[in-house]
């Protein structure tokens, strides 16, 4: 029957939105299951998030304050800057730290080939900066610049400027994208009103975790964030990668050179038991809502979790194939789907747009089909490991991520519920919205039956 979904083996049915959430767009429609309580099994209760808030919480990449206008800036200026400054292990210079952008007088105390490390008030000792230095100089920077490409100022003969000083445990640290502009983009009075750095590529480390993996692989997380935004000054108008993806790449190089980095902060864990992702929420939106009465980073672990799908079927160049695409193609519409399709083999690419039928759908591109078609295949193959499959999907345990609830879900574009049935089949609820995916699975979270757009 057309009203049903069903197979003998089927014991779960996945519901996917195939929409394009855009982080940028004021409004992203959610697409309602309708009431399918009837059919479903609600495994009530479960955690809401993690059992308890992780030690460790990285600040995604910032974005630019809403009312940034590039057109504030003279951005026509040298694209880069030419200014190298010879800092010795002793000297001091004013920085803006922190999430609130307070300026503070740093030590310079020790230096590199490629780095320079400041703190202040002795935060770290001179053997922690020596460790810090010598895993940027040996590890860091040269995998870094291979997989995504050079820093903006680092590239000319300067140096990746590593703070170092206490914040909130909570934090790993950060990039922000006001620590990157060169002196001729800026006015003075620009410089003071938006406390903007000039010709220094800059990070900032929390010292209370430098000591252990994660301090080093938060180094790592930030310096893709600081090469992202380098693009953002080659792009014809100005484009600045959406937060899902420059956030799955820094994630990737974390795991990439240091194993068990994403375990250590609880990535994982926070996306198997994330209320958010299971209720629908897209691997494109990453809202956290980060406040310890409402606390679920789901989806760091999610974009993580895709950056090692990516790197799988794309192959290892794939991060770098999408960085040149940002910074070479100058094409006037950007986008993650442009740049993610342009980086694959063309077998690659035809296995994914051949995966699924979705001609009764329509979208504003055929990359964007074909991400959409590359997300549903990314969470499909969440459901079931094997040896093929990155490593790290051996800590996902496919039960958390069940829907739960006996209301109707709202999915965002880009989200997926799963839900456990009752008895072997599924009627399609006559409220639902048009234009939802249903595939069933069985008891192994094998598909056992075709994608059905209703």
């Amino acid at each position: 029957s057309d009203t049903l979904l069903s197979n003998e083996e089927m014991s779960y049915v996945l519901i996917y939105n195939p929409d394009l959430y855009d982080e940028y767009v004021s409004y992203n429609e959610l697409l309602n299951t309708g009431d399918f309580a009837s059919y479903v099994e609600a495994i009530i209760p479960r955690a809401d998030g993690p059992a308890e808030i992780p030690e460790v919480v990285p600040v995604a990449a910032m974005r630019l304050p809403e009312d940034f206008d590039a057109n504030n800036f003279n951005l026509g200026g040298s694209r880069g800057g030419a200014f190298v400054a010879p800092y010795s292990v002793g000297d001091t210079h004013a920085f803006y730290c922190g999430e609130e952008r307070e300026i503070k007088t740093f030590t310079c105390v020790n230096t590199g080939e490629n780095c320079n490390i400041w703190t202040f008030n002795n935060a770290i000792s001179s053997a922690e900066a020596q460790t810090l230095k010598s895993e940027f100089d040996s590890k860091i920077y040269p995998a870094a610049t291979e997989m995504f490409g050079e820093s903006r100022f680092a590239s000319n003969g300067g140096k990746v400027n590593i703070l170092v000083y206490p914040m909130d445990p909570a934090l790993g640290g950060f990039f922000h994208p006001y620590d990157l502009f060169a002196s001729d983009e800026v006015s003075p009075a620009d410089k003071d009103v938006y406390r903007i750095h000039t010709d220094h590529d800059v990070i900032n480390i929390n010292s209370f975790h430098i000591n252990g993996t994660y301090g080093l692989s938060t180094i790592a997380h930030e310096f893709q964030h600081l090469i992202c935004f380098t693009n953002y000054f080659e792009t014809v108008n100005y484009t600045n990668m959406r937060v899902w993806l420059n956030e799955a790449m820094s994630g990737y190089i974390e795991e990439f050179l240091y194993p068990g980095a994403k375990v250590e902060a609880g990535h994982y864990e926070s996306f198997a038991t994330s209320n958010r992702i299971r209720h629908g929420q897209s691997m494109y939106n990453f809202d956290t809502s980060m406040s310890y009465s409402d606390f679920d980073i789901g989806v760091y672990g999610s974009v993580y979790l895709f950056s090692e799908y990516l790197a799988n079927v794309g192959g290892k160049d794939i991060f770098s194939g999408i960085h040149s695409y940002w910074r070479t193609s100058y094409s006037p519409t950007l986008s993650e789907a442009e740049a993610i399709a342009n980086s694959v083999s063309s077998s690659v690419y035809d296995d994914i747009a051949n995966s699924f039928d979705f001609s009764e759908l329509s979208f504003n591109s055929e990359e964007d089909e074909w991400l959409s078609k590359l997300t549903l295949n990314f969470y499909l193959s969440l459901l079931k490991y094997d040896s093929s499959d990155p490593k790290a999907y051996e800590l996902v345990e496919v039960q958390t991520l069940l829907y739960d609830e006996i209301n109707p879900a709202d999915i965002e574009g880009g989200g997926r519920v799963i839900a456990a049935l009752k008895d072997g089949e599924f009627k399609f609820p006559e409220d639902a919205d048009e234009g939802l995916i249903y595939i069933g699975l069985n008891k192994n979270f094998e598909p056992v039956t075709g994608c059905v757009i209703r």
